[in-house]
């Protein structure tokens, strides 16, 4: 327990923690409980799945098919470290693993998303807020800015100006991985939240692919979850950093390359 706190601590600084509560307007939604910013996205009808024209769809991304999804608060970027830190203070989460590229526990880490956390962890801090992880038709609503688009800012390629991603600098400390020649982000795994303002979506929303990989609510197959967005490991972006691509891990699975970000009902 002393630890935990000591952590704690760390991670969020000497302040005390925000009254419970929510600040609203009608361009954003903060939870004052741990800081987490949502966005307005207008409910709609949208591609789901593979794009026309898109030649990196996997199977599991075809047929693609029309979709109506509701109006909702998404967070503006991926949860923080500092703000899962406000919910273990708080009693509504458990500690992530660390050790290795796990942010938790590493002070100059507190704005990376948080991750080694299982999707039952994500599932608690979305509930700690009100809300829920977003389904995945939610999720990629979202990424596609409610519209047919291959990547969450347009139909134009992934770049290091774009996406956090496996490129030449991830190499150097990983030399046995693959890696996206002639490109670096800046960062060797994760990186500070919403570093890359060149990948937003329509609406906004930061870092829909790339950094971290976002569970979802929704079930990939019998016994498990599925997961959107890929992450700081991943070297096949054409393919994988796309918001139609999809995977699946058990509930219990957790990895540095894995986060989530929450979102609520609404706007009403």
């Amino acid at each position: 327990m002393q630890r935990r706190v000591a952590i704690v601590a760390l991670l969020i600084g000497a302040a005390s923690l925000p009254a419970a509560g929510t600040n609203v307007s009608a361009s954003e939604r903060i939870d004052a409980r741990t800081g987490v910013e949502l966005l307005p996205i207008p409910g709609g009808q949208f591609h789901f799945g593979c794009e026309p024209g898109d030649g990196d769809c996997s199977d599991d991304e075809r047929p693609g098919r029309t979709v109506s999804v509701g109006a909702m608060w998404i967070a503006k970027t991926e949860t923080t470290v500092e703000a899962y830190a406000r919910c273990v203070a708080n009693g509504a989460c458990t500690l992530p693993n660390t050790g290795g590229a796990c942010n938790w526990g590493v002070a100059e880490r507190k704005h990376h998303p948080v991750n080694c956390v299982d999707w039952t962890q994500a599932t608690a801090f979305c509930r700690h807020i009100g809300g829920s992880l977003p389904t995945a038709e939610e999720w990629e609503y979202a990424a596609k800015g409610g519209g047919s688009r291959i990547y969450p800012w347009g139909n134009e390629g992934v770049t290091d100006r774009r996406a956090n991603f496996a490129d030449a600098q991830f190499k150097t400390k990983y030399p046995r991985a693959f890696d996206v020649p002639g490109q670096d982000d800046g960062w060797v795994e994760s990186a500070p939240v919403g570093m890359f303002p060149a990948g937003a979506t329509k609406h906004g929303l930061l870092d829909m692919v790339g950094n971290v990989i976002e569970w979802t609510s929704s079930e990939y197959e019998p016994g498990q979850k599925e997961a959107r967005g890929g992450g700081w490991a991943t070297d096949t972006v054409s393919r994988r950093l796309r918001p139609s691509y999809r995977t699946g891990r058990a509930p219990t699975f957790w990895h540095a390359t894995f986060g989530f970000r929450c979102r609520l009902p609404g706007p009403a």
